[in-house]
């Protein structure tokens, strides 16, 4: 992912069981930090094993955005896609489009790069703009026909061998109160507090001017026992987090803290520059 003053780069590992089942990891390289979203025909559940911490979500997820890291996302966005331009560069194929983040967002434009042996996509790049790239997906390894086994697909399992990796070494979050370096035009910082020590330290900031917004930042120490939360609306993937969003709000976890953006007259799409950067 491409943020306005820099990059961040995650793994994701990806499986698809038919009908219905879907299991995303990502893992954060330099924390060694990872997040597994499951679903299942209980629901869908985002597992944070750092903090001890699951949410369910009330979700139409993956119908509901755009995933370029999901096969079944890929062949929707062709399938649907606006203004389709196809070429063969280098022996590969590829295909641009138009398509949306989410359904009631601008167009974006969205570039598939096709292998020319396996047929398999092997590269996607989103750019924001015609020339402005934010995400770029690069797929190393595609099994098809792969026996996987369903427990893979269980969340209460997947809770517990997924801490297995933090509980003898929990890892030390090195955090501080950050600020976002990018913010919408005639936007600036007027009003912040800060409160806790730090262990539990919390920052509230408002932002005003020609839009206005608030960021909360809480610092999380690892949960003794499960803590679940539960919450109502999308899911998207951004620079290494699954990110939470209903209502002008998004909310999502990384090294330990937690961060909430909330505005009534900014867009989702500028909310989450504000949150990556």
């Amino acid at each position: 992912t491409y943020f306005e003053n820099g990059s961040k780069q995650c793994d994701v590992l990806v499986y698809y069981q038919s009908p219905n089942n879907y299991r995303v990891e990502l893992t954060n390289q330099i924390a060694n930090e990872k997040q597994i979203m499951i679903k299942n025909n209980k629901g869908v559940f985002i597992i944070l094993p750092s903090i001890n911490k699951t949410i369910k979500i009330t979700s139409d997820w993956p119908e509901s955005t755009n995933q370029p890291y999901l096969l079944h996302s890929l062949a929707k966005d062709i399938v649907n896609g606006k203004d389709i331009i196809t070429n063969n560069v280098d022996g590969n194929t590829t295909i641009e489009l138009n398509t949306k983040l989410f359904d009631n967002t601008e167009p974006i434009k969205e570039k598939i790069v096709f292998d020319y042996k396996t047929k398999l996509p092997k590269d996607i790049y989103i750019y924001r703009s015609i020339t402005k790239l934010f995400n770029h997906i690069s797929i190393k390894n595609i099994e098809q026909n792969s026996r996987l086994n369903s427990e893979l697909f269980v969340v209460d399992n997947t809770i517990t061998s997924s801490r297995l990796d933090y509980i003898d070494s929990p890892i030390e979050f090195d955090r501080s109160i950050t600020y976002p370096t990018f913010c919408p035009t005639n936007t600036k910082l007027y009003q912040e507090i800060v409160l806790g020590s730090e262990v539990d330290k919390k920052a509230v900031m408002k932002f005003n001017g020609d839009y206005s917004f608030t960021l909360i930042q809480c610092f999380i120490e690892e949960f003794d026992s499960l803590k679940t939360e539960y919450f109502e609306g999308d899911i998207y993937t951004m620079a290494g987090n699954f990110v939470l969003l209903a209502n002008n709000t998004l909310k999502f976890y990384t090294n330990g803290v937690e961060y909430t953006l909330a505005s009534s007259n900014v867009s989702f799409e500028e909310l989450m520059m504000i949150g990556e950067s």
